[in-house]
This record gives structure tokens, C-alpha cells and sequence, in this order.
């Protein structure tokens, strides 16, 4: 009996340590995992990432799901993923999938943006059981921000811009990731 209870806690164990099959359709999910060094199963707009993320990089293993606005369910369904994660900016056809797959939508408070990106990063630190991990990165980039801002002095207001291309411009305000750094 004692050798049997002994091989069901190791099998226990075993299961609890399997890496979970993640989907992450919003970037920054993906860029998270990535931070915490694990890798996605696969991202929604792949191709782009690369172009616009570019750090860190995707592994060639990453699979690519379709656009991150509207990702091939039958793919996602046939990749068989244990979860996807993405964001209220990529909300996907869930009562299609929720019956098959676990969603987790982030960014879902109020709060600012800031807050609600570290929020994401602490629920899938959690998700992949490195939350010490994910809460010292928290306090890295914490402390990256602090140090940076007494590098920096500026009397004047200053616009954080980024040409998509060129005819268009994006604008960054207080409210956006860049105003709360």
C-alpha cells in the first residue's frame, strides 16, 4: 500500500510538472512567457511579431494561428492546447472554443494599463507555477523605470511617437504603456 501511495504522489508530480500547451494570441502574452523562459506553443500573427517585437524572439517551433484578431480555430482546436491566453484587445470566437479549451482573457480591470500588464504578468507567472520569477521581474522592470528616470530630465513636454508606415503615425499618451514609463 505504502509503495502505491509513494507512486501515485510521483505520478502526481509528474503531471503538475508537465509543460502546459499555450496559446498566446496578444504578444505581449507571448513576450511574457517568453521572459519567464517558457516558450508558447504558438502565437497568432507570427510573421509580424518578428517584425515588430523582435525581442525576444520567436522560436522557428512557435506555431503561427492566423491573424491575433481572428485566429484558425480549426488549427487551435487541432494543435490541442491546453490553454490559451490573450487579451480584451483580441477577443476571439470563445463559444466556439469554450467548451473545448481553457481562455483566459487579461487586461479585464479597470485599472491602468501599467497595473493591469504587471496583473498579467503575476497570473501567468502563476499559470506556469514561476510566480517568484514573474515577481522579480515585476521588480526588475520597477526598478529599471526608477533608475531611467533620474537619467533622465526633461522640461518639456516630449511626444512618444511610432510611424507604422508613411502615411500613418501612432501617438502615445499618458494613459497608453509608454505614458505610465
Amino acid at each position: 500500500m505504502k509503495k502505491i501511495i509513494i507512486l501515485l504522489l510521483i505520478l502526481l508530480e509528474l503531471i503538475q510538472a508537465k509543460e502546459l500547451k499555450i496559446i498566446a494570441l496578444d504578444w505581449t502574452m507571448a513576450e511574457t512567457m517568453m521572459m519567464l523562459n517558457s516558450q508558447p506553443l504558438a502565437v497568432g500573427d507570427k510573421r509580424i511579431y518578428n517584425t515588430w517585437v523582435k525581442e525576444p524572439a520567436l522560436p522557428q517551433s512557435v506555431k503561427d494561428v492566423g491573424l491575433r484578431v481572428q485566429p484558425n480555430i480549426e488549427y487551435i482546436i487541432n494543435l490541442k492546447p491546453d490553454l490559451i491566453i490573450t487579451s480584451s484587445l483580441f477577443v476571439i470566437d470563445n463559444h466556439i472554443l469554450k467548451n473545448k479549451i481553457k481562455i483566459i482573457d487579461f487586461y479585464q480591470n479597470k485599472k491602468d494599463v501599467y497595473t493591469s500588464i504587471n496583473e498579467g504578468v503575476l497570473q501567468i507567472g502563476i499559470i506556469l507555477n514561476k510566480k517568484q520569477e514573474a515577481l522579480e521581474f515585476i521588480k526588475n522592470t520597477k526598478l529599471f523605470f526608477r533608475s531611467s528616470k533620474k537619467k533622465l530630465h526633461y522640461t518639456k513636454p516630449i511626444a512618444i511617437v511610432q510611424f507604422v508606415d508613411k502615411k500613418h503615425l501612432r501617438i502615445y499618451t499618458k494613459h497608453s504603456l509608454f505614458g505610465a514609463a
